[in-house]
C-alpha cells in the first residue's frame, strides 16, 4: 500500500468509473453532528437518530452572518488513512464557507488533495461540485488509524444566510452521483485504508431548522472595521470586540464566548486582553491589539465562538461562531539619504504615507552612506568623510544624534550590519584588505579595527542573519570570496572560502534565513546569481545567469513573505525587477519598472510594501510605492531635490 495509490484514487470521481472492491473489515457509519456534542475519545460518534442543527438569522447588529460548524464523523469503520467526501445543503440557507481539519482522527499531518467550496476551486473540484456542496479529499500518507475507527473526520463551516419556512427544514447530507465510493448508490463518501475503499453507510435525515427562532445566540461586533497605524506604533492599534446576548441568551447554554483570530499569510497574529468572556445575559468586551511590526494591508478575522442549546428542548447543541472582519493598514517607515552634487548629505523620512521633505544632514562627504536598521525606529548611518575616515551617526525617534569617528582610512563606500546589538562596520582599506570595526549600539565607542585579510577590488558586503554574519568580497581574480562570523563562537572563520564566479562589479547580497543570495554583474554586464545554503556544512550552489544585463550594482531585498526581490538598471537605463518566492526558483521573466535611471536603483521592502527611490536621467530624485500583494503602485513621482549618486534607503 502506498500513499500514491490513495492520491490517485481520490480523483476517481471525476475521471474514470471504478467498480468498488471493498477491503475486508467492519462496515462503518458516516454521520453529521455538532462537534461539541461528541467527546473526542467517544467510541460512538454518531447519535441514534439524525441530528437537527439550528442557528440564528438574521444576526443584526452583527455585520457578518453567524457561522454553523457541522462535524463529519465516522463510527466503527475499518482502519483508514484518507477520505473523499462531498456534503450537500441548500446554499440559500446554509452557504458553504470553509473547512477545518482540527481534531481529525487521521494520523500525522494530512495533505489536502481536493478542496472545493460552493463550486469554487481551492485545490481541485469534481463534476458533482456546485453551489450547494463542500467537497474535501484528504490523504494522511502511509499511516493508518486502528480498526475499528470512530471520531471526527473534519468540520464543515456554513454561513447561516436565511431562515427556512416552518415545516420545511433544510436537509444536510451527502452529494450523490459519484462512482467507486464506499457507499452504495453513488453517495459521494469514500473512506480509504491505503488501497481499496472501506465499506461504509451514511446516516440520512440530518436537518437544519431555524424556523421557530427559539435558539438563544450572541452577536459579536467591533468598534471599528478598519485601522491605519504607523509601523511599530501601539497608539491606534487596539480594537474593542463586544459580545452581546440575544434572544434570551444564555437560556440553558453555558454563558461563555471564546475568541480566536485568523490572519492573512505572513502577518503576525494579534494579542487578546482575554481569550473569552461571559455576557451575564447582557454583554461583555475584550480588547484586541494588532501587531504592527510588519507594514502592509491585510485582513484579520476575529471569531467569537460559543455553543448554543435550543430552549425548545430538542436536546441538540449547536457550535456557532461570529466572524468580525478587520482591515489593517500598517504604514511603512523609511529613511532616505542622498548625496547632492556638491557632496552634502540630505535626508528625508517616509512615514504615515507621506515624505517629510529634504533636510541637510552634513557637509561634503567622499561617498554615499551606508544605512543599517538597528531596532524599531532606529537607523545607523556610516559615511566616508573628506579625510577618508569613516564617521557614524544614529537616527532615532525622528531625529539625529551626534557624529562619532570610527577612524581608519578607506577609499570606498563603507558597509554595515547589526547583529545581537552590535554594529559591524566593514571597509576596503588603502591596502585593499578588508577591515572590520565594531560598536555596541548606543555606546558611541568603537572597539578598534581588525584586518580579516584578503585583497579586494570593491567595497565589501556584510549581511546579518540569525546567529551569523556573512562577509562577501570580490577578489583581484574577479571571483567571489566569503567569510563567516559565528555569533556562538564570537569569531570569524580563519580562511576565506571561494565562491567562484567571474564578477565584473560590486555584488549585492541578502539572507532569507536559510540561504545567502548573491547577485552581481558578470562578463558583458550579464546578471549572475550565487547561493550559499546554511544547512549542514553549507555549500555554494554555483553561479547561474538570471537573464538581462546591467551596468550598475544590483539591489536585493527580502519582503515579509521571505520572497527575494532583485532590481537592476538595464543597459537601456530602465529599472527592471524580478523575484524569487520562498523555496522556489527565480521567476523566468523580468518586470519593467517603467522608469529610467542613470544609477543603481534603491529598492526596499517593508513587510508587503515596496519602496523605490531612483536618480532620474535629469539627476532628480523620484520614488514609487508598491504593494507586494497586489502589484499596485502609486506611480513614479518627483521627490524634489537632486543627487549625484545612488540614494540609500533603510526601514525603521
Amino acid at each position: 500500500m502506498t500513499s500514491t495509490l490513495t492520491l490517485l484514487a481520490l480523483f476517481a470521481w471525476s475521471s474514470v468509473i471504478i467498480v468498488p472492491s471493498y477491503a475486508a473489515g467492519p462496515t462503518g457509519l458516516v454521520c453529521l453532528a455538532d462537534p461539541a456534542s461528541v467527546a473526542p475519545s467517544s467510541v460512538n460518534s454518531c447519535t441514534m437518530s439524525p441530528y437537527t442543527f439550528n442557528g440564528p438569522f438574521p444576526s443584526i447588529p452583527q455585520i457578518s452572518p453567524t457561522q454553523l460548524r457541522v462535524g463529519v464523523f465516522v463510527n466503527g469503520s475499518d482502519a483508514l488513512n484518507g477520505f473523499n467526501i462531498a456534503l450537500l445543503a441548500d446554499h440559500t440557507i446554509l452557504t458553504p464557507a470553509s473547512i477545518d481539519l482540527s481534531g481529525t482522527i487521521l494520523p500525522g499531518t494530512p495533505t489536502v488533495v481536493v478542496k472545493c467550496i460552493s463550486g469554487v476551486y481551492f485545490s481541485g473540484c469534481a463534476s458533482t461540485d456546485n453551489l450547494d456542496t463542500i467537497h474535501l479529499a484528504v490523504d494522511a500518507g502511509p499511516g493508518q488509524t486502528a480498526s475499528p475507527s470512530s471520531g471526527l473526520l473534519f468540520t464543515a463551516i456554513y454561513n447561516i444566510t436565511g431562515a427556512n419556512p416552518a415545516g420545511s427544514p433544510v436537509l444536510v447530507g451527502f452529494q450523490t452521483g459519484c462512482v467507486g465510493t464506499s457507499v452504495a448508490g453513488g453517495v459521494c463518501v469514500t473512506i480509504f485504508n491505503g488501497s481499496s475503499p472501506d465499506p461504509e453507510t451514511v446516516q440520512t435525515g440530518t436537518r437544519f431548522d431555524n424556523s421557530a427562532g427559539t435558539i438563544p445566540w450572541i452577536a459579536v461586533t467591533s468598534n471599528t472595521t478598519s485601522i491605519i497605524v504607523p509601523k511599530g506604533s501601539s497608539s491606534g492599534a487596539h480594537v474593542s470586540i463586544t459580545a452581546t446576548a440575544e434572544n434570551g441568551w444564555p437560556g440553558v447554554s453555558n454563558d461563555i464566548v471564546n475568541f480566536a483570530s485568523i490572519v492573512a499569510d505572513g502577518f503576525a497574529a494579534p494579542s487578546f486582553s482575554a481569550t473569552g468572556c461571559s455576557t451575564g445575559g447582557v454583554s461583555c468586551s475584550i480588547t484586541v491589539t494588532m501587531n504592527t511590526t510588519m507594514p502592509g494591508n491585510y485582513t484579520v478575522t476575529i471569531f467569537g465562538s460559543y455553543v448554543a442549546n435550543d430552549t425548545a428542548g430538542t436536546g441538540f447543541s449547536d457550535t456557532l461562531s461570529a466572524p468580525v472582519l478587520l482591515e489593517i493598514d500598517v504604514q511603512a517607515s523609511v529613511l532616505a539619504v542622498v548625496q547632492a552634487a556638491n557632496g552634502d548629505l540630505w535626508w528625508n523620512e517616509y512615514s504615515s504615507a507621506s515624505w517629510s521633505g529634504w533636510q541637510q544632514l552634513s557637509g561634503p562627504v567622499n561617498s554615499p552612506p551606508a544605512l543599517c536598521t538597528s531596532g524599531l525606529g532606529t537607523v545607523e548611518l556610516l559615511v566616508r568623510g573628506t579625510n577618508n575616515a569613516t564617521f557614524h551617526r544614529t537616527f532615532t525617534g525622528g531625529s539625529w544624534g551626534s557624529w562619532d569617528d570610527a577612524g581608519g582610512v578607506t577609499y570606498s563606500q563603507p558597509a554595515c550590519a547589526v547583529l545581537n546589538g552590535v554594529l559591524y562596520l566593514a571597509v576596503r582599506g588603502t591596502d585593499d584588505s578588508t577591515w572590520i570595526n565594531t560598536m555596541t549600539i548606543g555606546s558611541g565607542i568603537w572597539n578598534g579595527w581588525t584586518d580579516v585579510g584578503g585583497v579586494i577590488q570593491y567595497s565589501p558586503v556584510i549581511v546579518a542573519s540569525t546567529g551569523r554574519l556573512d562577509l562577501l568580497v570580490v577578489g583581484m581574480n574577479n571571483g567571489g570570496w566569503h567569510k563567516l562570523y559565528n555569533a556562538t563562537t564570537s569569531g570569524w572563520s580563519p580562511t576565506w572560502d571561494n565562491a567562484g564566479g567571474s564578477l565584473t562589479g560590486p555584488p549585492a547580497a541578502i539572507s532569507d534565513g536559510t540561504s545567502l543570495h548573491i547577485v552581481a554583474p558578470s562578463t558583458g554586464g550579464s546578471i549572475t546569481h550565487g547561493q550559499l545554503d546554511y544547512a549542514g556544512q553549507g555549500g555554494w550552489s554555483g553561479w547561474s545567469p538570471l537573464g538581462g544585463a546591467t551596468a550598475s550594482t544590483p539591489s536585493l531585498t527580502l519582503d515579509g513573505f521571505r520572497t527575494v526581490h532583485l532590481v537592476v538598471r538595464g543597459l537601456n537605463n530602465v529599472a527592471y525587477h524580478i523575484l524569487k518566492p520562498s523555496g522556489q526558483a527565480w521567476n523566468s521573466t523580468w518586470d519593467d519598472g517603467g522608469f529610467s535611471t542613470v544609477d543603481q536603483p534603491a529598492f526596499l521592502t517593508e513587510g508587503s510594501i515596496g519602496v523605490a527611490v531612483v536618480r532620474g536621467t535629469d539627476d532628480g530624485i523620484y520614488y514609487n510605492i508598491f504593494s507586494i500583494n497586489s502589484s499596485q503602485s502609486t506611480g513614479w513621482t518627483s521627490l524634489a531635490g537632486a543627487t549625484s549618486t545612488t540614494p540609500e534607503l533603510a526601514g525603521f
